[in-house]
């Protein structure tokens, strides 16, 4: 959804800028196959809305301007924060639709939805009295919501489910889009009456309305981990190709090859690392943690800075990394110092932090 809406980044550089390569030792592991049998297991907890009471929080303000500013430059980063918030917080849905923008809150009266059991299929819908219900889900079919606006066709594939009880009016029906919060930090969702109602996108008593929700826990996190990833995620896939000649100059500074400081990390033995970041946004990891002193390329992406204050004397800000093939982006933080004739590259995330040492070519 975070796409479609718009159309119109144990070490952030390690998890992030290395993305496939694994330590010596760690074997590769299958990615399990999400079914629509099994999807529901992956999400077992409490959500909240998403944004409304969330991220668009005033408290996090600093985050939607730091990482919009990252992409599209300071200069414009209010107005485009604007304007992508407008896309997912119209005042209403259905008949009181404003379309082209979306409704992103819950519906009927909800204010928290529980993923329950062993599998997830026990849902529980909590009102704004306080009251709640709970139905027990079954898998029908791989579903879609889909609509057309003007010439544009709009498909949102998902796991459409069942309520096994009778006369649930709103709740009869489940459609889960594949969001999780392993993968986009998020939920993504649509309940309703009919199959035929919640699969109309953009027709019907849901049109232009798609639940959206992060765990409850999240709103708890000391270091806010998870809304930071998820505000920048929203940010970035909105406004990637907005980029510009501000977005250039203010990554300019990271352009270079840096090879990772391994002195911290002792148990990596003869493993050699180096990134190269390149000045039309583009960065490549290398690695070999093998020792055998031929590192391969382990990882493409995009990335993303912005210093917040250019005039207390550092070259440091917010930094964020888009792997495109894997559909992933995380934030975190830089800083350029130098020490001992050297010019080191130090990146902060909730993993850790990794330094790299500018390479004189």
């Amino acid at each position: 959804m975070f796409k479609k809406l718009s159309r119109m980044l144990a070490i952030l550089a390690a998890a992030v800028l290395m993305m496939t390569a694994a330590p010596a030792g760690c074997p590769a592991q299958a990615e399990e196959t999400i079914t629509g049998d099994t999807f529901l297991s992956q999400i077992i907890g409490t959500y909240l809305p998403l944004f409304e009471g969330a991220t668009l929080n005033h408290e996090y303000d600093h985050y939607w301007h730091d990482y919009a500013a990252a992409v599209v430059g300071a200069s414009t980063a209010d107005d485009v924060v604007a304007y992508v918030k407008s896309s997912i917080n119209a005042p209403g849905y259905g008949e009181q639709a404003t379309e082209p923008n979306f409704y992103c809150g819950f519906i009927d009266d909800v204010t928290a939805i529980t993923f329950g059991g062993e599998d997830g299929k026990t849902v529980t819908y909590t009102m704004a009295d306080g009251s709640s219900a709970t139905y027990t889900y079954a898998f029908v079919r791989d579903g879609a919501a889909r609509g057309t606006y003007g010439e544009y066709e709009m498909a949102m594939d998902g796991y459409l489910y069942q309520a096994q009880e009778e006369n649930v009016g709103v709740f009869q029906y489940l459609l889960m889009f594949p969001d999780t919060p392993a993968t986009t930090y998020h939920l993504e969702f649509r309940y309703g009456d009919t199959e035929e109602n919640v699969e109309n996108l953009l027709e019907g008593p849901y049109a232009y309305w798609v639940g959206s929700a992060i765990e409850s826990s999240a709103l708890s996190e000391e270091n806010e981990d998870t809304l930071q990833s998820v505000i920048s995620l929203f940010v970035v896939e909105n406004l990637a190709s907005m980029t510009n000649d501000e977005t250039a100059a203010q990554r300019a500074k990271l352009v270079g090859t840096w090879d990772c400081d391994f002195s911290a990390f002792p148990e990596y033995g003869s493993a050699q690392m180096y990134i190269v970041l390149s000045a039309d946004g583009e960065g490549k990891t290398y690695a070999d943690f093998t020792g055998t002193g031929d590192p391969a390329l382990t990882a493409e992406y995009t990335f993303f800075a912005f210093d917040a204050d250019e005039t207390d004397g550092k070259d440091a800000g917010t930094y964020i990394a888009m792997n495109p093939a894997a559909e992933t982006v995380t934030p975190g933080a830089y800083e350029i110092v130098e020490a001992e004739d050297k010019t080191a590259l130090v990146f902060t995330s909730n993993e850790g932090v990794i330094t790299y040492i500018l390479r004189n070519e």
